[in-house]
C-alpha cells in the first residue's frame, strides 16, 4: 500500500487561509496614518484640594486611576486619531503620544468604572466622535476616591504641542450639614423625631459622555436604590434619634447627577423624613433647582412644625425660609433651610 504526501500543499493553504482571515476583518477608515506631531497633556483633576468624610474614611476626591485620552479628528466623520490609556496616572508625568496633522477634540476620561450597563468599559468599536458621546455611565458605579471626570480641548496641529486640559466631575454633591427642631411655645415643645433618615429622590442616576440624559432613564428614588451604589449611603443616610432642642451636626453627603428640569415635580430633592414621637411620619422636601455637576449644596436644616404627608409634595409656610447658594466643589458654602 502506498501512502502520500501532502506536506507540499501546507505552505499554499496556510496562504489561503490568511488571504481569507484579512479580507473578512474589517479595518476602520484611518484619514492621515502618519502620526509626526507629539502633543505633551497635562490634566488638571477638578479641586484637588477637598476632602470628604464618609462612612468614617476620608477620601481624596481628585484622584485619577485611569485616564483615557481620545484625540478625533475634525474632519466630515470625526474619525477616531488616536486612543491612549494611562494606568495608574502620575500627574507629575504629562502625558506624550503622536497624533497626526489637522484640526483635533481631545478627550480626557477618568475612572471610567463601566459603560452602557456594564462592569467595565469597552472601547472596541469606537471609531468616531458622535459614537463616543453616546456612551453611558451610572452613577451607581461612582466611588469616592475616583468620581468620573472629563476634559475636552481642540487644537489644530501643525507643528509639535502642548496643552493642558481641564477635568470636571459628572457628579454633583448634597451636604446635610445640621438639623435640629425648634418647638418652643407649640404643642409639639418638648418632642422628639424618631427614625429620622435623608435621602435624595428624582435623581438622575444615567448620563452619555456628552453629558445628556439617557431616553427612558427613569429618575432614581435613594430609598429604593441606594443598596446598588458602589459609594455606601450615597443616596440615602440614617440619622437616628433627634432629640428635642439637640442639634444633629454630623455631616451626611449624597450624589446625583445634573438634573437641569424645569418642572418642580421633576427636581432632584432632598428630603428628610421624621418619625414624631407617639405620632406620625412627616417628610420635609427641599427642591435643589438645577442641580449641576462638580457643585457642592450644603443645607442646615431647623424644623419647627409638622412637615408633608408624602416625599413629593413641598411645604408652603407663611414663615419658612429657604435659602440656596451654589459652591464649586473646592469653596465651603451653607444654605439654611427652615421648616
Amino acid at each position: 500500500m502506498k501512502t502520500k504526501s501532502y506536506a507540499f500543499l501546507l505552505p499554499a493553504l496556510l496562504a489561503a487561509l490568511l488571504i481569507l482571515c484579512f479580507c473578512e476583518r474589517e479595518i476602520p477608515l484611518v484619514i492621515n496614518q502618519a502620526r509626526d506631531e507629539v502633543l505633551t497633556l497635562t490634566v488638571s483633576s477638578a479641586s484637588s484640594e477637598t476632602k470628604s468624610t464618609n462612612a468614617m474614611n476620608a477620601f481624596k476626591q481628585d484622584s485619577i486611576h485611569r485616564l483615557d485620552i481620545f484625540v478625533f479628528n475634525e474632519d466630515d466623520d470625526k474619525t477616531l486619531d488616536i486612543h491612549y490609556v494611562v494606568e495608574n496616572y502620575n500627574k507629575t508625568n504629562p502625558i506624550q503620544l503622536k497624533v497626526s496633522e489637522g484640526g483635533k477634540t481631545i478627550y480626557a476620561l477618568a475612572n471610567v468604572h463601566g459603560l452602557n450597563g456594564q462592569t467595565q468599559p469597552d472601547w472596541s468599536g469606537i471609531t468616531g466622535r458622535e459614537l463616543f458621546k453616546r456612551q453611558v455611565i451610572s452613577l451607581f458605579n461612582e466611588r469616592l476616591d475616583n468620581f468620573t471626570m472629563i476634559g475636552m480641548e481642540t487644537i489644530t496641529f501643525t507643528k509639535s504641542e502642548a496643552i493642558t486640559v481641564e477635568m470636571s466631575r459628572f457628579v454633583a454633591k448634597v451636604v446635610l450639614e445640621s438639623v435640629s427642631t425648634d418647638f418652643e411655645g407649640t404643642a409639639y415643645e418638648g418632642t422628639n423625631l424618631l427614625n429620622v433618615r435623608a435621602f435624595l429622590t428624582n435623581v438622575i442616576n444615567e448620563k452619555t459622555l456628552n453629558k445628556d440624559n439617557t431616553v427612558g432613564n427613569i429618575s432614581a428614588d435613594g430609598r429604593t436604590v441606594s443598596g446598588n451604589m458602589q459609594i455606601a449611603n450615597g443616596l440615602c443616610d440614617t440619622l437616628g434619634t433627634l432629640t428635642a432642642n439637640v442639634p444633629h451636626n454630623t455631616n451626611h453627603y449624597f450624589y446625583a447627577y445634573t438634573n437641569d428640569t424645569g418642572d418642580d415635580a421633576g427636581m432632584t430633592r432632598l428630603v428628610i423624613e421624621a418619625l414624631f414621637e407617639g405620632g406620625r411620619t412627616y417628610y420635609y422636601p427641599i427642591n435643589i433647582e438645577g442641580i449641576t455637576a462638580n457643585n457642592t449644596y450644603s443645607f442646615n436644616v431647623v424644623i419647627k412644625r409638622p412637615g408633608s404627608d408624602d416625599p413629593d409634595t413641598p411645604i408652603s409656610f407663611t414663615d419658612a425660609t429657604i435659602t440656596i447658594a451654589v459652591a464649586n466643589w473646592t469653596e465651603h458654602v451653607t444654605d439654611d433651610v427652615v421648616f
